[in-house]
């Protein structure tokens, strides 16, 4: 999947390049030895970023309806791609804007994605009695990732805290014996700390922020783990955020589709900011950071590589 769309983006060298450094990376041998979503849900992912483009290469209803079917299977398996919906309308609306059989059918991706959820809500449904689309696993993570803890103890930056362990909700939290009310129940109280709290907004805001993209884990993580994040992700960390706003622009310029993978990277940004920071929850886009960080640097070589010749030919004429 990293080699289709480096080569839809950028090209061929970008997606050789991109892929062959996600096969080896640290995190993707770690998470494949895991028995943890990751590994599925960065495919079906990475299959929609992949089949978004390929639709966008050609608008063709079937094209749309497999991208949607992707996006939708990559949902069920990691409930936080919903932020990702939004997003996709936003690409399908300015990308095909002015083509109008083309924007319908870009705009039916994320609701054909909605309706692969169906079967799963009916489920849900039958087994509580209320409309449940994705899990009640939110409310823990919300309430968990938005306190008086994490918003004030250095060991918690941009972290979490499993909400039994907070005296003044435990008791509110342990009493209903239904994981439904408790979901809803700590969905409230974390807009209500939120709410009566608004001056340590940005503190959570940027913790999360740093927390999500930094190469340097914390010191009780072991000292492999440590060091291997620091050598493998610091790197492409720079060269990524380099690369970031100039592909952006040149995508946007052209009005090529591949502004997409951007858009995915912000929505797992969105997630960290409402939720919490955490590499696990970046590995999923890590594959297209690798796209961006080795289009950056192939683009500079391509550059000095056309410039050189002229630079020596001048040097010839001045002398």
């Amino acid at each position: 999947m990293v080699y289709l769309i480096g080569c839809q983006t950028f090209g061929r060298p970008v997606g050789l390049v991109a892929a062959a450094a996600f096969a080896v990376w640290p995190f993707s041998v770690y998470y494949s030895t895991q028995l943890l979503s990751e590994p599925l849900g960065t495919f079906w992912l990475l299959a929609y970023v992949a089949a978004a483009l390929d639709f966008a290469a050609r608008p063709e209803p079937a094209r749309a309806v497999v991208a949607g079917l992707l996006l939708g299977l990559a949902l069920l398996t990691r409930g936080n791609v919903v932020l990702l919906l939004p997003l996709t309308f936003i690409w399908a609306f300015v990308q095909f804007w002015g083509r109008p059989p083309a924007m319908a059918w870009a705009l039916a991706i994320p609701l054909v994605a909605l309706a692969t959820l169906v079967p799963w809500t009916v489920r849900n449904y039958r087994v509580f009695g209320a409309v449940v689309p994705l899990s009640t696993g939110a409310g823990d993570v919300l309430l968990g990732s938005n306190n008086r803890v994490v918003a004030t103890d250095r060991a918690f930056y941009g972290y979490w805290v499993y909400p039994d362990n907070l005296p003044e909700y435990r008791e509110q939290i342990e009493a209903p014996n239904d994981e439904l009310v408790r979901d809803r129940l700590e969905t409230k109280l974390a807009m209500e700390w939120l709410k009566n709290n608004p001056g340590r907004w940005w503190y959570l805001i940027h913790s999360k922020f740093e927390r999500l993209w930094t190469p340097v884990l914390s010191e009780r993580s072991p000292r492999m783990f440590r060091l291997a994040t620091l050598v493998a992700w610091g790197p492409v960390l720079v060269l990524f955020a380099l690369a970031f706003f100039p592909t952006l622009g040149l995508f946007l310029s052209r009005r090529e589709p591949g502004w997409l993978i951007h858009l995915v990277i912000v929505h797992v940004v969105l997630n960290a900011i409402v939720f919490w920071g955490s590499s696990r929850f970046r590995y999923p886009v890590e594959g297209l950071c690798l796209i961006l960080a080795v289009a950056g640097v192939l683009g500079v070589a391509h550059r000095v590589r056309k410039e050189r010749p002229a630079l020596v030919e001048a040097g010839s004429a001045a002398a």
